[in-house]
């Protein structure tokens, strides 16, 4: 639900047992979830998650455990919007996650693009790489 003057903003995440369709665990929270991915690796959910744009422009990562719904902020990003969201293989070895975000200027505007390659095990930035936008 998106925030009002009287009202918070209100999001549900649930995740459902495809064997027979009975709810797991349903979580609440502020952020809107936008894009879930399966992290087969450490058995969870791996969100990202966009603020209610009267909170300001700003998104977090965050891994839901598949056993009871316990959720973890893996990292938090202000001024950007989340475009993307991919989980795998990428540099270390094990399961990274690489997020691509738009970065706003002052009227607004989309002035650069960029995808990120977070650790998996936490959110730590492993490399990143940014396109801005003509002048």
């Amino acid at each position: 639900m998106r925030k009002t003057a009287t009202t918070t903003a209100a999001s549900r995440t649930l995740v459902i047992d495809t064997a027979d369709g009975t709810p797991r665990w349903p979580t609440a929270g502020t952020m809107y979830g936008r894009e879930a991915v399966h992290d087969p690796s450490r058995n969870r959910l791996v969100a990202i998650e966009q603020a209610d744009y009267r909170d300001g422009v700003w998104y977090q990562l965050a891994g839901y455990d598949l056993a009871d719904g316990t959720r973890t902020v893996l990292d938090e990003r202000v001024n950007a919007l989340r475009t993307d969201l991919a989980v795998g293989e990428m540099k270390s070895g094990g399961t990274e996650y690489a997020v691509a975000e738009a970065t706003l200027d002052d009227n607004l505007y989309i002035n650069a693009a960029t995808v990120r390659g977070l650790r998996g095990d936490g959110g730590t930035e492993l490399w990143s790489s940014t396109v801005k936008a003509a002048s």
